[in-house]
């Protein structure tokens, strides 16, 4: 792993995340993160952040664990949470502040 890549992890109620890690450059093009939820869960969010700063919170019926649940970031919505490329990039260097600043989370809030 170089210093360039950035984490995507599981958080609340994800597993098998799909990208597990991204490449610099992540937030210029739509990025596709593909996952399976860990029960059945209704009436619930995805919320996708980054160095704490939520990217998207998207509503969704029904999510199971037999189907995946795919979640699309464009460039606008790292637009939208004040994160301009520079500053990913600055994330990504050798000097980052800390690990957590180096990863995407995707988690789900909801009625299981």
């Amino acid at each position: 792993k170089s210093p360039e890549t950035i984490e995507v992890e599981n958080g609340r109620g994800v597993r098998g995340i799909v990208p597990q890690h991204l490449s610099d450059g992540f937030c210029q093009d739509m990025l596709t993160i593909s996952f399976r939820p860990d029960a059945i869960y209704r009436k619930a969010q995805v919320i996708v952040s980054f160095a704490g700063k939520q990217l998207i919170r998207q509503k969704k019926q029904i999510m199971t664990p037999g189907e995946m649940v795919t979640i699309i970031i464009k460039p606008e919505h790292w637009q939208k949470a004040g994160l301009t490329p520079e500053q990913l990039s600055g994330m990504t260097d050798e000097h980052s502040h800390g690990q957590d600043d180096r990863r995407l989370t995707v988690s789900i809030e909801g009625e299981q």
